[in-house]
Formats: structure tokens, sequence, C-alpha cells
């Protein structure tokens, strides 16, 4: 099946030819009727996106699309939410002679919703320290002409993602100090641009470069007793001493793996690291049922 389409000056428009290149707008609105029953063998839209030089397409008029926030940041997504709600603050949705056109399944928009008007090129490359209660970020810097520093974003896992710097980071590293409780945290690093068009100036981000790692204590779980681990730094021969029955020592890369797990049932344990490379380790140490938590450096 294909779609063919009568033009005013006699002429035909076949999906064939919209695929083939026949559009070559970016963000593209067509108003035919039945243009939006998308979900029907070669459609117009859908070969509209398919033809490689067009990123999205939406069936215009019912409702009246509202992409004048995408010159202030905003994403293609954010603009059809706005245009298929309802309750929005735009007259869009209800038309006369009996057109009630919100929130159908006609109300598409076609194309990755995270597109937007503005890009600036992301950092790169995020190592994470994981430094037991805190993360320690770096990242190689955006290749963007001036631009202003950097957001940082922390997620749980299965959670949503929280802006954890106050003010734009103008360096390439920052220690995150807020973690709340142990587990699986992922970091979007974006860059910053103050961007200023004919709408507004506005910050303007990047794309996240991304960056994970675990956390196998949190700063609650730490318990004040008597706990000593020494030489630090360490050639990868060192000794952990306590004033309890040390029950369990757990030793983790920096990138969370874990390296060693010792079950020595006294207060004193000489440990073995020479095998490993140079870096910061993560040592927990579990004492009559309390946990605690140490870094050793091997050099």
């Amino acid at each position: 099946m294909m779609f063919i389409v009568r033009l005013k000056d006699g002429t035909s428009l076949t999906t064939a030819e919209v695929a083939a290149g026949y559009n070559e707008s970016t963000f593209t609105m067509l108003f035919v009727s039945y243009f939006g029953d998308w979900d029907v063998s070669n459609n117009l839209m859908r070969a509209i996106v398919a033809n490689g030089r067009t990123l999205s397409c939406s069936w215009a008029g019912r409702p009246n699309w509202h992409y004048h926030t995408m010159a202030q940041g905003d994403n293609i997504g954010a603009s059809a939410l706005m245009s298929q709600d309802m309750n929005s603050d735009y007259l869009s949705l209800t038309l006369g002679a009996g057109f009630v056109t919100g929130e159908g399944v006609h109300v598409t928009q076609l194309g990755d919703p995270s597109l937007r008007m503005y890009y600036i090129i992301p950092p790169t490359d995020v190592e994470i320290v994981n430094n037991v209660s805190d993360a320690e970020l770096s990242w190689t810097a955006s290749l963007d002409a001036e631009i202003e520093g950097y957001n940082i974003y922390r997620r749980p896992i299965d959670d949503l993602w929280v802006k954890v710097n106050e003010e734009i980071v103008t360096s390439t590293g920052f220690i995150d100090e807020g973690l709340p409780d142990s587990g699986e945290y992922h970091y979007l690093i974006k860059a910053v641009k103050l961007k200023t068009n004919s709408s507004r100036t506005f910050f303007n981000e990047s794309l996240g470069a991304w960056g994970s790692t675990n956390f196998y204590a949190s700063i609650n779980e730490e318990v004040n007793f008597d706990l000593s681990l020494y030489p630090n730094p360490s050639d990868g021969f060192f000794t952990i001493q306590s004033d309890r029955l040390i029950e369990l020592i757990e030793i983790y890369s920096p990138d969370g793996q874990l390296v060693q797990a010792i079950t020595p049932l006294n207060n004193l344990q000489k440990v073995d690291l020479n095998q490993v490379k140079a870096g910061v380790y993560f040592v927990r140490i579990k004492a009559n049922g309390v946990w605690r938590n140490k870094r050793v450096v091997i050099q």
C-alpha cells in the first residue's frame, strides 16, 4: 500500500517520494485528514521521519503544537506534553463543530523526544573514585568554546535524578559528600553554557557524560571504636588492629569490585595486597557486629 496525496497544482506526492528526500526540514508538521493515523502502512508522517533528513514530525492543527519553549532550552518532548495536555495553559485542544482533539492517540510526536534546538559538546571520560561515603568525580572537559562550567546529577538505581551541585562547577572535578546511603549510584556530568537568543537568556545544558559505582558503606554505618590501619600509605603489606574482635574484613577496588575478604576472628590481622596495582582501596571492617570503613593507599 502507498499513500498518494494530490497537491493543489494537480501533481501528486507519494510516501516513496517523501522517503527519498522530498522534505528536508528538521522539525516538521503535517496536516491533512488521516495523516494522524500513523499506525497504517506507508503513512506519510512515518515516511518523513524515515527519509534520514527530518528528525521529527507531528500532525498539526488538531491540536495546535507549541514548540516555542524549544527556543528556551526545552526538548521537543516537553513541547509534546504541553500540546497534548487537556489542562494546558494554551488554547489548542478543543475546536468547533464537535472536534475535541486533545489526548487522543492521533496526537503523536514522531521522533526522539529528547531533541532540542541547541546542543553543546558534552564532557567525556567520567571517572568515579569510591571513597566509602563520598564520590570523587573527575572528567575530561567539554571541547565547546566558552562554557560556564558543569552541572552534576546523581541517581540511585531505580530512582530519580537529582542535581547535587549548588553552583556551576568550573573545574573538571567534584566531590559528592551527600550520599544518603550505600548502594548503586549513577552520575551525569553536563556542560553548561549561557545562551542568548530572541526569546531570552538562559543556561543551556549539554547531553550528559555517564558514570556509575557501588557504595558498600554509608556514613550512617560509622560507629566509634578503636581501629587502626598501618602503615598507610603501604607497599601492599599492612596491619589492621582493633580493641574489638574483628569478624570480617572486605577490601574493595576504586571501581567498587571486591578484591579480598578475610575472616580473622581476632583483633589483629596482617593483610597482603602486594598483588594489586597502585591506587586507593577501601576497607570495610566488621568487629563485634559493627562496621567501620577505612581507606588505604597502595603505592
